[in-house]
């Protein structure tokens, strides 16, 4: 039985982000992330019914009071109102478009994804992202076109 769980699982997610999204699919290695992070937000909450799209973009485009400076500050502070746009830290430095479906290159690498959640949850939320929000971010940045 678990066996069939876990194919159909596999199943779903391998054509999840292009069929769902028509945008670019996510690597096997990334589909394996998001289904770690679901198991490990269903164990906190039973009734959790999957990352979303509609989330994920509320949480990117949402500011935050910064405690200490008082500044606001968001996803797009640095990553632009469309994640398909390249922005520039706070600092001047450029930054790649987000989006998958203008960035190949992100969210290939694990590590990379971790560390930059990372930096940008302590820098925007001044906390650890949970692991629903990393799954909704990543769900809605596949959705863009």
């Amino acid at each position: 039985m678990k066996a069939i769980i876990v194919s159909v699982t596999l199943l779903f997610f391998s054509g999840f982000f292009s069929q769902v999204f028509g945008g670019p699919q996510a690597s096997q290695e990334l589909q394996r992330y998001l289904q770690q992070k679901e198991k490990e937000v269903r164990i906190q909450n039973a009734a959790f019914k999957g990352f979303s799209t509609q989330r994920g973009k509320l949480f990117y485009l949402s500011k935050q009071k910064h405690r200490k400076s008082g500044e606001l500050r968001s996803c797009t502070t640095c990553h632009q109102v469309d994640p398909k746009t390249a922005g520039e830290t706070h600092v001047g430095k450029p930054v790649e478009p987000i989006a998958p479906v203008a960035n190949q290159t992100r969210f290939k690498d694990i590590e990379k994804i971790e560390k930059w959640f990372r930096r940008n949850c302590s820098w925007v939320l001044e906390r650890p992202c949970t692991n629903q929000e990393k799954g909704d971010f990543i769900t809605y940045l596949f959705s863009v076109q």
